[in-house]
């Protein structure tokens, strides 16, 4: 009979812990429950638009290659102004501005370039950028911005931001800096010959189809026009 009574005793308190607290305990179920569904939904939808973004930026390649330029700025600002933080809105930007530098039209270039640098997602894609709107600067006779954008040097694409820092002061007229910083970027590539990388920059970071030795054979002929 005791033990029948410690049995009803027990079901009697898990009563009263119900009626006391049942509702409390269902709603934080229910919002653990809402929580995991709400964090499901939004790992599905990431993957969605990611999915998304990729196949929109290879259509893009796409048309890059059939020299397809009315649907490359189609595709290009549709990534850009729907998913603006992602890698693919950064690279479609490089690839629309390149598009406007070929049709000389240097202004929306820099306006392709600063989005990059604006959604800095990717260091390496911004230091890029800025490498690019920096050449865009000197030849519009803006050599002071070029400066002002490239300074101070970054770790990255050491050779490259010398080199154009290097033409950007020649445009000044600071003939003395300028070679200094020439003459940086000739030593930079000298200490990094070994470097099997470096030659795949060059023609990222200069626009140029130049290896390690036509590179410092460009700066050395920059030297000797100084």
């Amino acid at each position: 009979m005791a033990d029948l009574m410690t049995e009803q005793e027990q079901v009697d308190w898990i009563k009263q812990f119900w009626k006391a607290y049942g509702n409390w305990v269902l709603g934080v179920f229910i919002m653990i429950m809402l929580a995991w569904s709400g964090y499901q939904f939004w790992q599905h939808k990431q993957a969605n638009q990611v999915d998304q973004a990729s196949s929109a930026y290879l259509s893009l390649i796409q048309s890059a290659s059939e020299g397809d330029e009315i649907n490359l700025t189609a595709k290009a600002n549709n990534l850009m102004q729907n998913d603006p933080g992602s890698v693919y809105a950064s690279l479609s930007a490089l690839i629309l501005a390149s598009s406007d530098v070929s049709q000389g039209d240097l202004n929306e270039a820099k306006k392709d370039l600063n989005f990059v640098i604006q959604h800095p997602v990717n260091k390496t894609l911004v230091g890029l950028a800025k490498l690019r709107l920096a050449r865009i600067l000197i030849a519009q006779g803006d050599p002071n911005a070029a400066v002002k954008l490239l300074l101070p040097v970054s770790s990255g694409n050491l050779v490259a931001t010398n080199f154009i820092l290097g033409e950007a002061y020649t445009a000044l007229g600071k003939t003395a800096v300028a070679r200094g910083y020439y003459q940086t970027a000739l030593e930079v590539l000298d200490n990094q010959k070994n470097n099997k990388n470096l030659d795949k920059n060059l023609d990222k970071n200069l626009d140029q189809n130049l290896d390690s030795a036509g590179m410092r054979a460009l700066i050395q002929m920059k030297l000797a026009d100084l």
